[in-house]
């Protein structure tokens, strides 16, 4: 097993997601403002990115859950560790609380498993729509999004997350803006108030990188009630020059209990 340290950085407490503001997380029960899942993210891939390079960015299946909110300046320990092919990283913060783990699980380039079907006639583009319950519709997708990644924007999301492994100073854009990317399809849909990630499943075939044009697709597929919590899952495919790419499955707390 193998650690790796680094200081959590809160870098959104102006995203319109209040969820990364002191004032609205502590009136939600939270200790301060949350440090972005999808930051945290960043954090757990390093370990894997260090050893498997760019293997892991194009034939990793991976799943990560986050159990309890990073904080700023919270300084995080990633723990790695490998049995007969399955990579896992944890993250704890300073008391020992695991905050996040993340299982992996590296394959030939796989087939992509979303069907065209799930994307077809996306809804045109429209206004944003405050997110409830009525307004998610899991019979039809979203309009697609065209994407192409900036070597000025890769280097910013690599410095949210201490990122200095040379191989995203070559154009390889970095997991952390990639899942930041999944978070964007909803936003660009739904004003969202305050809202939590918790947790995607990610199937990468091809490693992007900043001379690629990304058609980004995406699909809300179901939406549940639980402990007073509504959450949603979408499913999103990034596609470049006609062939996946990636596949995410996303998961949000949409409304959180008591709002």
């Amino acid at each position: 097993m193998s650690t790796y340290h680094v200081t959590a950085k809160n870098y959104s407490d102006d995203h319109e997601n209040r969820i990364h503001s002191d004032e609205i997380a502590a009136r939600l029960g939270f200790q301060g403002a949350l440090v972005p899942g999808v930051a945290v993210y960043g954090h757990l891939v390093h370990p894997l990115v260090m050893r498997f390079g760019q293997r892991w960015l194009r034939e990793a299946s991976s799943s990560v859950r986050f159990l309890k909110p990073a904080y700023d300046n919270d300084r995080l320990v990633l723990s790695s560790a490998e049995a007969d092919g399955n990579l896992t990283v944890e993250c704890r913060n300073r008391a020992g609380e695991l905050l996040a783990a993340l299982s992996s699980r590296l394959h030939e380039p796989a087939a992509p498993t979303y069907k065209d079907s799930l994307f077809a006639d996306p809804r045109d583009a429209e206004e944003r729509v405050e997110i409830s319950w009525e307004a998610i519709d899991t019979d039809s997708a979203f309009a697609e999004r065209l994407w192409q990644p900036s070597a000025e924007e890769n280097t910013r999301y690599c410095a949210e997350v201490c990122e200095t492994l040379p191989i995203f100073r070559r154009g390889v854009v970095h997991p952390h803006l990639l899942l930041s990317q999944a978070n964007t399809c909803l936003t660009t849909r739904f004003l969202m108030p305050a809202w939590i990630h918790v947790g995607s499943t990610i199937r990468a075939m091809h490693a992007i990188s900043t001379d690629d044009e990304v058609i980004i697709q995406t699909r809300p597929v179901r939406k549940w009630r639980n402990k007073g919590h509504e959450f949603i899952e979408a499913a999103i495919r990034y596609q470049v020059d006609g062939k996946t790419a990636m596949e995410i499955d996303h998961v949000a707390i949409y409304r959180i209990a008591g709002t």
